[in-house]
């Protein structure tokens, strides 16, 4: 498995994750690991691209309380779409043959 693929596989499970604490009506948690799966799918593609990441820790406006307000089913509903499409967006730019595996398609 390549290095870009494992990060892919975290960012499934990040996104398992948001969708099964959606259930279960866990709102905080569940954008935290959709604000999760966006960085990683970018990060991804930078490895996939082969340019160096750095470890980050930027996710704080849901895991603890600030100005913003506690989200709810539909605001949580709406990252898990958002961060689908994101993901679909950046899987889809690794296979293009133009931008991503050559040599495999």
């Amino acid at each position: 498995m390549q290095e870009h693929e494992r990060w892919l596989k975290i960012v499934d499970e990040d996104l398992k994750s948001a969708k099964g604490l959606l259930k279960i009506e866990v709102f905080s948690t569940a954008n935290y690991h959709c604000q999760q799966a966006a960085e990683k799918v970018l990060k991804a593609y930078l490895v996939f691209k082969n340019y160096k990441t750095i470890k980050t820790h930027v996710s704080t406006r849901f895991r603890y309380p600030t100005e913003f307000d506690v989200p709810g089913f539909e605001d949580t509903k709406n990252s898990i779409r958002v961060t689908q499409k994101i993901i679909n967006f950046v899987r889809k730019k690794i296979a293009e043959p133009d931008t991503g595996q050559k040599e495999l398609f």
